[in-house]
């Protein structure tokens, strides 16, 4: 894998980092990765930490060497080799001997005067607006980027989230800054195809695994803005398993010129919507958690993350029309949803909530989706099966003692 020619090209409205990607493995393929970003934002330096720190789970995973042509700031590098690239091969992400490789190292970033504030990564969800209005005092300014939740081709769904996203950075009374990407389309397309070619195909919601250093390239393209980061958590400290947005990624990526930071560990879904409601009313008429592919709404009502939003809000007194939302809330769709194994522990925290509210339809409906999404037992009986089957192979290899 090879990143070559990163450049910066000014326009009058915007500007853009680009860099050439080359793959390898199994096929020869080349795609042109870019960030823009506003024409007033400080111009990021021509270097190529961006694209290292999107591109380092894509090169393990691969088993392809990184190499990359432009300059790489020391910090950076010392922090894919020494800190991430164990995590990753640890979490079994990895296949192969890679080797990063970079001719070019910049020189050190000077003494920082650290008037440059914290920012925060905000796309309008239950997360984003937890952490924004939790540490509103430190925050100085917000972070949006097209290309991740909405594809950077889907004009007409960016105008609707991006008009909604600015009237809440102005509730906030924070200004929003917005880059666009097309580095998704790597995790999302690109890495899947080739290793299902390869006969190693990754598990469901892979995509998952390239989340975090792509918002660390964002936050590197807009260095010039924000010295702290905060990347508002998807989970809760007592998740701890492998994800691509974790305690253990973005922190690890932090330099003396900026520091990243998960925020809102602490503190479930429920209980972030309970904090919203307390806080600010208003916000959860502007919440935009759906990441839907068909939705015809900027949500649409009806997918599992939808639902348990929606649940949420109603198990805090919000009610069953959300604006925002395709529909209201319909509870025998609840009943039919299926939640997936990772969720599970959600639905039981709202089952509780409604149990103590009193709300018997929607305790019904939560228990009949929690029970509906159970694995049967003919599938836990074949399992049980294979894993017998396995072990007493494993046993007719040992030899007898005699």
């Amino acid at each position: 894998m090879l990143i070559t020619s990163p450049k910066l090209i000014r326009r009058d409205d915007a500007q853009e980092l680009s860099a050439e990607l080359h793959l390898e493995t199994p096929t020869a393929k080349s795609l042109r990765l870019w960030y823009r970003l506003p024409a007033s934002v400080p111009a990021p330096p021509v270097l190529a930490d961006p694209f290292l720190a999107t591109l380092l789970v894509t090169a393990l995973s691969l088993g392809e060497d990184l190499e990359l042509e432009g300059p790489v700031s020391e910090p950076l590098l010392e922090a894919a080799t020494r800190r991430l690239e164990p995590v990753f091969r640890c979490w079994g992400w990895a296949h192969g001997a890679t080797k990063i490789r970079c001719p070019t190292v910049a020189a050190p970033d000077p003494e920082d005067d650290d008037g440059r504030g914290t920012a925060c990564f905000f796309s309008g969800g239950v997360d984003s607006w937890y952490s924004a209005l939790k540490r509103r005092d430190e925050i100085d300014r917000l972070f949006l980027v097209r290309g991740i939740d909405i594809a950077h081709d889907d004009d007409l769904h960016w105008r609707r989230a991006l008009a909604l996203t600015e009237g809440s950075a102005k509730q906030l009374e924070r200004p929003l800054t917005v880059v666009e990407t097309n580095v998704h389309v790597v995790g999302l397309a690109e890495v899947p195809q080739r290793l299902e070619a390869l006969g190693r195909p990754l598990p469901t919601y892979s995509v998952d695994q390239f989340s975090g250093g792509m918002l660390v390239s964002v936050a590197l393209v807009l260095r010039e803005l924000a010295s702290h980061v905060l990347v508002p958590a998807s989970w809760t400290y007592e998740r701890l398993a492998p994800a691509g947005s974790h305690w253990l990624i973005e922190p690890s990526w932090s330099t003396p010129h900026q520091s990243y930071e998960i925020e809102g560990g602490e503190a479930t879904r429920l209980d972030k919507v309970r904090a919203i409601a307390r806080w600010r009313p208003s916000a959860l008429q502007r919440l935009r958690p759906c990441f839907a592919s068909d939705r015809t709404d900027l949500n649409c009502g009806e997918c599992e993350k939808c639902l348990r939003t929606l649940m949420a809000v109603r198990c805090c007194g919000g009610g069953d029309v959300v604006q925002g939302f395709a529909i209201p809330l319909d509870l025998e769709r609840v009943a039919r949803v299926y939640v997936p194994h990772y969720m599970r522990e959600s639905w039981t925290t709202l089952l509780h909530a409604a149990g103590e509210r009193g709300d018997r339809p929607a305790a019904r409906a939560i228990r009949a989706a929690i029970r509906n999404s159970r694995p049967r037992r003919r599938t836990l009986a074949r399992r049980l099966r294979k894993k017998l089957r396995r072990r007493w192979e494993r046993l007719r290899l040992v030899p007898r003692r005699r």
